[in-house]
Order: C-alpha cells, then structure tokens, then sequence
C-alpha cells in the first residue's frame, strides 16, 4: 500500500487529485467501507473536509450536522491532541450509535514536519476491525500523505500569490496604455479631424502643419509602445537570477536608446530576490530609465543596490535635466508613473523616495528591509 501510494501522490500536484489518490489507496487496499480528508482551510485556523470516497450525500450532510454537536468535533480533537480517535466497534459507542453505518473508525493526523496540515477518517465493512498493523501501516501512510498535502498546498499558496501579482500587473499596465496610448491615440484622431476640416476648407498649410504634429504623436507613441513590449519580455524567474536579468536588460537598453549605463552591487551574496519581488523592483528600475530617457533627457544613468544592515537600497540616479516632484505629484506622465513605482514598492514592503531639482538630475530611491528578500 505504501508503495502504491508513494508512487501515486508522486505523479500528483493538484491538492484535490492527491486527496483523491490518497482515499482510493487507503480504502481499496484495506478493503474499507468509507472515508474522509480534513484540510485546513485557506488562510483560516479551521479545518474543512475536502474530499471523501464511499459517503452518500446524506452521510455527508449528517457529518457536517454530527460536528456541530458537543463532542461530535473530532477532526478538532484530532488537530488539538495531535493523536489519533481509534473506535474499535461504532455500534457499541454512544456518540456514533446513530453513524454505526460500519463496524470499526480511526481518525488520523496527517503531519508535515511535525506539523498537522489535515486528519484523515476511516471506516471500516461491518464485521471486519482495524488490527494493531492496519493502525500502524495507516500511521505511516498518514505521514506520507501529510507531506504531499503540505507540498500541493505551498503549490496552492504560490499560484494565489502569482496570479494576484498578474492582476496587479495587469491593472498596472492597462493604467499605462489609458495615458500613452490611448491618450495619444484620442489626440491623433482630434488633430486628424482638425486637418479634415482644414482642407475642406483649403487652408492647406494648416493641414500639413497639423499633419506634421500627428507624424510626431504617432513616432512617440511608437517609441512607449516598443518600450512597454520591451519592459514587459524581460522579468526574472526562478531560473534566471535577477541580477543576470538586469544586467542583460541594461545592455539592451543602452543598445536600444543610446544612454549609457551603470550597474553596481554591494549587497551579501546571502541575499537572494524572489522572483515576485525581484520582478517588482525590476519594473520600477525600468520605469525609472524610462522617465529618465522620456522626460530628463539623460545621457547617463547609474543603477545600484547597496546593503546596511537589514535594509537594502535601490538607487537609480540619472543626470538629465531634473524636475519639481512636488509639481509632478499632481499633473502628466510623469505623475502616473511615480505612483505606480510607489505602489510597486509598497506591494513588497518597501519604501520609495524622489530627490530632483530642475538642472540637478533625478534619484529614484527604494529602501527594501532584507526580510522582504528571502
């Protein structure tokens, strides 16, 4: 049995086929009547039941009212013991002489590191006990269970956070198209009109000065989209180190627009960023050479990570014209893009700060507390 539970749950990911998979082993290998997994529910202390093999729709609905009773709570006697509810014979028990619908019941913990993730109920035909080996061989089964429940839901965990982090990214993007694409696309097709009504009316010269600004829109617009395309192909993952990644995308970006750049890193080697992290403070290096490019007309920019302590310094110092923050706080492009870089920084834990004085270049600034990279 362990054998073919080990080799069943190894080709499982998907916490609702290794409950499954779990059951079925147990239950047709022992040749047993019925039987339940608990998991603990999301981010709640309670545990529900997730899966089940041999109950009727009815046994489930009394299961769920039997809990409600004093005593009747055994998943939650299980959990806060951390020892199994053995019942050799149900008939003869008071508790369970209205769900005798077996003979013997065993309510196991399923552990993962010392650690209960779900318990386990099982019941076996009329007429057939569970022997001291059974106990035994489902104690170990348990454990085995109890890692892979454990595993498939640090899987779940994962998968929420990243499709949370798509979201976020999603909504970030769409805020970035409404005020450069779509806006410049609105202007196009105002100034495209002006020049409709223009030559309708032969002022010629009017329309091809107002043709000449839409050539200007669109070659802009051009340039964002490209960059945003750009931006968004170059992330870090699990494979790629974030530091490999921000080197390759300096280097295509000095090769793309012509400003030079620089990378330093003094930080521990210990310190390692997380894919969503790194991913986030990618954006906002990017972000930040892309305001520099657009809106300083830098020449030179220099990126740099720097540790004391438990905090690490993210710095992007450009040495373009420079600006009024507290006058781009409330107005334009530039605008947008500081509050999604805050927001990217507050989503990981971070800080983010703006120094800038008109002809004194830009230094964007994120402080990071090094338990956020771990």
């Amino acid at each position: 049995m362990l054998f073919e539970l080990s080799s069943a749950l190894g080709q499982c990911s998907d916490l609702d086929r290794i409950l499954v998979c779990s059951l079925e082993t147990v239950i047709d290998t022992l040749g047993l009547l019925n039987g339940a997994i608990n998991v603990c529910a999301d981010s709640t202390p309670t545990f529900t039941l997730r899966a089940s093999r041999g109950l009727s729709k009815e046994q489930l609905q009394y299961i769920a009212h039997f809990r409600q009773k004093p005593g009747g709570d055994l998943c939650q006697q299980v959990v806060d013991s951390g020892k199994m509810i053995f019942v050799p014979d149900l008939a003869e028990n008071a508790l369970f002489q209205d769900t005798a619908w077996g003979e013997s019941y065993v309510h196991l913990p399923l552990r993962s590191k010392h650690v209960i993730v779900g318990t386990m109920a099982l019941v076996t035909q009329k007429g057939k006990q569970f022997s001291e080996r059974d106990l035994e061989l489902l104690s170990t089964a348990a454990n085995v269970i109890g890692i892979a429940i454990d595993n498939a839901l640090l899987v779940e965990q994962n998968q929420q956070i990243r499709y949370g982090a798509i979201l976020d990214e999603s909504e970030r993007l769409a805020r970035e198209l409404h005020d450069t694409l779509a806006q410049s696309l609105g202007l196009v097709l105002f100034k495209v009109r002006c020049a409709d009504e223009s030559l309708s009316l032969d002022n010629v010269d009017t329309a091809r000065k107002i043709l000449h600004e839409v050539i200007e829109i669109c070659e802009e617009s051009y340039v964002d989209v490209r960059e945003s395309i750009f931006k968004l192909r170059t992330s870090p993952s699990e494979e790629v180190s974030f530091f490999s990644t921000l080197r390759e995308y300096l280097t295509e970006y000095e090769n793309h627009y012509h400003v030079a750049t620089e990378l330093t890193v003094d930080i521990e080697d210990a310190v390692r960023l997380p894919p969503l992290t790194g991913i986030q403070v990618l954006r906002i290096i990017q972000e930040a050479l892309s305001n520099s490019r657009k809106h300083a007309k830098a020449t030179m920019t220099a990126v740099s990570f720097q540790q004391l302590g438990d905090c690490i310094t993210i710095a992007v110092t450009d040495d373009g014209c420079g600006f009024n923050p507290q006058e781009a706080e409330n107005k334009g492009a530039l605008h947008m893009g500081l509050k999604i870089m805050r927001e990217r920084a507050e989503s990981i834990g971070g800080k983010l700060s703006v120094e800038s004085n008109p002809g004194h270049g830009t230094c964007v600034t994120v402080q990071l507390n090094v338990t956020q990279t771990k």
